[in-house]
């Protein structure tokens, strides 16, 4: 007969990923968060300009006059932004990283620090309990 053991927990396995692998895999599992990412802080940008705090009654009343619907040049820098952060989604996470991190304002990091900011993010999900394995991994 045969003999079934069960496990509890599954083991722990490290695999040996480059650098490069890594950003693929964690751009792969992130992509549709950053997407969103990069479309908040473009949005963010053309109703706060860098000049200074916005009006935000004002921004209120304007999109109310327009039931919701951004000025027309607002809708042509995003329909502009629409097909650049497509282009940067579809790409490989060793070449999409580095156009993710200029374009939401991080230009300084570099590639071996976002290797660093990558894996302390994974070990802190796991902590958390994100990281469960199965159909409950959401990290």
């Amino acid at each position: 007969a045969a003999e079934v053991h069960l496990i509890a927990e599954a083991p722990e396995i490290e695999l040996s990923f480059s650098p490069e692998e890594q950003r693929d895999v964690a751009w792969d599992a992130n992509r549709r968060g950053n997407t969103l990412i990069m479309f908040q802080v473009f949005f963010l940008s053309l109703v706060r300009p860098k000049g200074g705090m916005q009006d935000w009654s004002a921004l209120k009343e304007e999109y109310d006059k327009r039931y919701g619907f951004p000025a027309p040049e607002m809708s042509a820098a995003l329909f502009e932004m629409f097909s650049a952060v497509h282009q940067i989604r579809e790409l490989p996470g060793y070449v999409a990283w580095r156009k993710f991190l200029d374009l939401i304002g991080f230009p300084d990091i570099g590639m071996e620090e976002l290797q660093v900011l990558l894996r302390q993010g994974y070990e802190r999900a796991k902590r958390m309990g994100y990281k469960q394995g199965g159909r409950r991994d959401h990290a």
